[in-house]
């Protein structure tokens, strides 16, 4: 009568534990954000623990309904039926438990995915206000430290598109999940859709401001490449002009060969200035260079 006792006072309390605990786990609520997930992930991890550590308990329990039928006891099958219906609810416990741990990580995946997609859409926009301007640069110094820098903003759209490519992957994956209700698929669907229009119009602008620099680079280059020949032609101009005699016949024929070879000079830069920069300026006014 005493193990019976015994029996029936912790039958009570596993009974009323299993009605807790599938309670708590049948409810549907994760959260609605990456915080309030997290604490429900905790929260199941508590719980698995709790109810992982109470195993003995329903095995000791267990272990007196099998003493008291080996001893014949007068209730033996009310025992053995209530035994059995409560290591039916453990089992039920435990598969709900397994469920839950899945459907919670589901659920996780589903809201970390939709804040990588605000991520990424953020950083599409801080970008996208970066590169629509037109500024060319106002000189060569200027405008190639604009083109250091949009390297770096290329860089950047480069890699976005390698992660809106694992975001898409993800959110493919995500979206075959059967658990997934009918409006959270549609706001996956419609966030996925605006990332990927954001992300187009992104490399318009930046091919666009890649236009408009490696333009205003060559404009300016060409500028300094006339202004360099200038100087040039100044510093040969003013070396002809003197007045040079010589002295003596060697002196005389070393003025000759120095004249000789910047004749030669001459010839040598002004085809390349014909074939360079002048043809590069007419080029730019024929295709109507503002």
């Amino acid at each position: 009568e005493q193990l019976a006792y015994k029996f029936e006072r912790k039958s009570v309390l596993r009974e009323g534990y299993l009605n807790e605990m599938i309670a708590v786990l049948s409810d549907p609520r994760y959260g609605s954000n990456l915080q309030q997930v997290g604490a429900s992930v905790k929260k199941h991890e508590a719980i698995s623990a709790d109810i992982l550590a109470r195993q003995e308990r329903f095995r000791d329990l267990k272990a007196m309904s099998s003493q008291l039928q080996q001893e014949r006891y007068w209730r033996e099958q009310e025992i053995r039926d209530r035994e059995k219906a409560i290591m039916e609810r453990w089992d039920q416990l435990l598969e709900l438990l397994g469920v839950h741990k899945d459907k919670l990580e589901r659920y996780c995946t589903i809201i970390t995915l939709q804040r990588e997609i605000e991520t990424l859409s953020v950083t599409i926009i801080a970008l996208q206000q970066e590169l629509d301007t037109s500024d060319p640069g106002s000189h060569l110094l200027d405008v190639q430290e604009k083109l250091q820098k949009f390297q770096l903003q290329e860089s950047q759209v480069n890699a976005m598109a390698e992660s809106i490519k694992k975001v898409s992957k993800q959110s493919k994956t995500v979206l075959n999940n059967p658990d997934l209700h009918e409006s959270q698929v549609k706001v996956i669907q419609s966030k996925m859709e605006e990332l990927e229009n954001q992300f187009k119009a992104l490399l318009s602008l930046t091919k666009k401001r890649q236009v408009v620099l490696e333009d205003s680079l060559s404009f300016y280059q060409l500028i300094q490449d006339f202004e360099e020949e200038g100087q040039w032609c100044d510093e040969k101009l003013a070396v002809c002009s003197a007045t040079i005699t010589a002295k003596d016949l060697r002196a005389l024929t070393s003025l000759q060969q120095k004249h000789k070879a910047l004749e030669d000079e001459m010839v040598r830069r002004h085809n390349r200035f014909l074939s360079g920069p002048l043809a590069t300026g007419q080029d730019m006014i024929k295709s109507g260079h503002p």
